[in-house]
């Protein structure tokens, strides 16, 4: 994540458009090449489509760089905080790496100021400055993001990391035996709030829900506890929910950005739902609890529409099966430890690899 800062430097010496598209594309894809192990499992695919498809979504952005790239040196900064701006909101979703995450190392506890400063920093470091200065600059912020973060209020969080043989959508009938294991886990730690991963509570509808509301109830009746599940749809297929189950009752969070053609299929009667504009927050007995859903986690307009509802933690479930052996569950991980740090909220994740 601290190499982000070398995005602006790249763009900055580009001499062309074509230039500045190319260093925007190598990073992009440099920071995002994991996904092609991943494409070929999920959806099934040879190598040369999903090395394809990875180099599409690379250029996504990249494009974006590369049009806003100007020979006018003094209108630099401003261009290379639109393309940060354009790249971090719809339509433009596969910009995960932006630099712009950043603000957690560099600003912890900071908040939105401290992502207005990122923001205006990561365009001064697109300028005419002399590099040596911008070099200084990029250490120092480091060191004072370093020295300068301190452990949100404390609260007893269990994310928990499991290898289930189950994907989006396709059940393996062991929903039951999971459901025993996450009982059994709330029961031994006895965390404020336990998370467990994606789809980890299979298909949800009244029966599962009586079940984890009555087993949840037995293992610790004080516990929160949040678990993905799918929900199955009038219309057929279903949509990606979390699951919060709190002082005997059941609330769920739709997911808003399914994972571009993996779930989400907008020219199919088959695709997950996404709607960009829902909460994704809920008031609980363990105060306001902000969720991201897997996708969510690395997309910039997701994680600003959470936060803007001040939640007091937050939380990030997955399932990347199709990513083993891959770094995407470490990437998910930092990149929601570095939201919670710029905000100063705890975090917990849960992902099935």
């Amino acid at each position: 994540m601290p190499l982000a800062s070398l995005m602006p430097l790249l763009w900055s010496i580009a001499p062309n458009r074509p230039k500045a598209s190319l260093f925007a594309f190598g990073y992009h894809a440099g920071a995002s090449w994991s996904l092609v192990a991943g494409i070929v499992r999920v959806l099934d695919t040879g190598a040369l489509s999903a090395i394809s498809l990875w180099l599409m979504g690379s250029a996504m952005p990249a494009s974006v760089y590369g049009l806003l790239h100007s020979h006018d040196r003094k209108s630099q900064p401003a261009r290379f905080c639109l393309a940060l701006i354009f790249c971090a909101f719809p339509p433009i979703l596969t910009g995960w790496a932006n630099p712009i995450t950043i603000a957690g190392l560099w600003f912890p506890g900071f908040a939105w100021v401290g992502l207005l400063a990122t923001l205006i920093i990561l365009a001064a470091l697109a300028s005419r400055i002399d590099l040596p200065i911008k070099i200084m600059a990029i250490i120092a912020l480091t060191i004072f993001g370093s020295l300068s973060y301190r452990s949100p209020a404390a609260i007893k969080l269990a994310g928990y990391i499991t290898h289930e043989d189950y994907s989006s959508g396709r059940l393996d009938g062991h929903e039951y035996e999971r459901l025993q294991s996450a009982a059994n886990q709330v029961a031994a730690n006895r965390a404020d709030i336990s998370v467990f991963p994606e789809g980890y509570a299979g298909l949800w509808g009244p029966a599962s829900e009586i079940f984890w509301l009555d087993m949840m109830d037995q293992a610790d009746p004080n516990a929160l506890v949040v678990t993905g599940a799918f929900l199955p749809l009038s219309r057929g297929g279903y949509e990606n929910v979390a699951a919060v189950i709190d002082r005997g009752r059941a609330h769920l969070i739709k997911q808003r950005v399914p994972v571009p053609l993996g779930m989400w299929k907008p020219w199919s009667a088959a695709s997950v739902p996404a709607t960009f504009f829902r909460g994704s927050t809920l008031d609980s007995s363990k105060g306001r609890i902000g969720l991201l859903n897997c996708y969510e986690i690395v997309v910039v307009w997701t994680v600003l529409d959470t936060m803007i509802d001040r939640p007091n933690v937050l939380l990030g479930i997955g399932n990347v099966w199709w990513g083993r052996g891959t770094n995407i569950g470490r990437i998910q991980s930092e990149i929601l430890a570095a939201w919670g740090r710029l905000y100063n909220v705890p975090t917990a994740i849960s992902l099935n690899e």
